[in-house]
């Protein structure tokens, strides 16, 4: 089963050392006064004959208040971390190595949804992200209820499934 796009965005921004991290949600703008940045899924484009989808996300910030800069500066940043990345491989994997679900073996990816003593197997979980440019953005979107500025940032990307699903095969 592939994730969902959102959360495998969340883990690349937390790998790529976002500054940002511990204010980032996925789909939503918790009810919080300080500064956010919201992962939104937009829609996926799939291939008809083979798993290879264009995946579309909205990353929106919300600045700190009153500062319109930092704020672009957050969007940038994201933008920066992504637009042009080389191949991204994401394996979900039940492993023990380090308490934020995340590690690198291989320069690959590897995103952990539990806890346990041992890597399983990963082979039917692949997918590879293997491009990142942007659709729109940064755009200004205007000043919320306190006074912080929402930038937005619409980017698309390609996605590989590396497993049979259904109909659908494998991209050799």
């Amino acid at each position: 089963m592939i994730g969902i796009p959102s959360q495998d965005f969340y883990f690349m921004l937390k790998y790529l050392n976002y500054s940002q991290m511990d204010s980032t949600y996925i789909g939503r703008f918790p009810d919080v006064t300080g500064s956010i940045t919201t992962i939104i899924d937009v829609g996926v484009g799939s291939n008809p004959l083979w798993i290879r989808d264009t995946i579309t996300e909205d990353f929106r910030v919300k600045s700190p208040i009153d500062q319109y800069a930092q704020g672009y500066e957050m969007i940038d940043e994201v933008k920066e971390l992504l637009l042009g990345q080389g191949t991204i491989n994401i394996q979900q994997v039940t492993t023990d190595q380090g308490n934020d679900g995340i590690y690198v073996n291989e320069d690959k990816l590897y995103v952990s949804f539990q806890e346990s003593a041992e890597v399983v197997d990963t082979v039917n979980n692949s997918i590879d992200y293997i491009r990142f440019v942007v659709n729109n953005g940064p755009t200004y979107g205007g000043i919320d209820e306190n006074n912080r500025h929402i930038f937005s940032l619409v980017m698309e990307m390609t996605r590989d499934g590396r497993t049979q699903n259904g109909n659908r095969k494998v991209l050799e």
